[in-house]
């Protein structure tokens, strides 16, 4: 496989974000009532318009401190293909800045089909997610029949 790097931001249309520099691993788009020291415009494209030429991935993370949702609305063409057949996104309470809370992340998902899982290692098991609380991480599985073919089992 190859990587191509892409300098934009992902969200739910094109356009121009102005993303916070200076935080390491937690820069980010910043919300917009928001008030940044250190900061740079950078486009916006939405993760369908990454794969109008190619074949989406199977897999994909989003670890976007909170954009979650807007990102997952630009990828919503896919989603309807359910490619990627598997997000694995970090859903820790960041998504409150933008208005996109783990009750209202959790909801859309699961109104465009994602079954939630969350991964027990010391079982080796895919189990499925149904905390109102934020996970950390989830799965949001499109295609359970993809999942259960590479895992080589149902799973629960």
């Amino acid at each position: 496989y190859a990587v191509q790097v892409v300098e934009a931001a992902l969200g739910a249309a094109a356009g121009e974000a102005i993303f916070e520099v200076g935080h390491g691993t937690t820069n980010r788009v910043a919300a917009s009532a928001e008030h940044v020291a250190r900061s740079r415009r950078v486009p916006i494209r939405t993760a369908a318009s990454l794969f109008e030429q190619e074949k989406p991935p199977e897999f994909a993370k989003v670890d976007v401190e909170g954009y979650e949702l807007e990102v997952l609305r630009g990828a919503l063409p896919l989603i309807e293909q359910r490619r990627p057949a598997v997000w694995l996104l970090e859903a820790n309470g960041s998504g409150d800045r933008y208005g996109a809370s783990w009750p209202v992340l959790r909801q859309w998902l699961e109104s465009h089909g994602a079954r939630l899982q969350a991964y027990d290692p010391a079982r080796r098991l895919l189990l499925d997610y149904d905390s109102n609380e934020p996970p950390g991480n989830v799965l949001a599985v499109f295609d359970p029949g993809f999942v259960a073919a590479r895992i080589g089992s149902p799973y629960s």
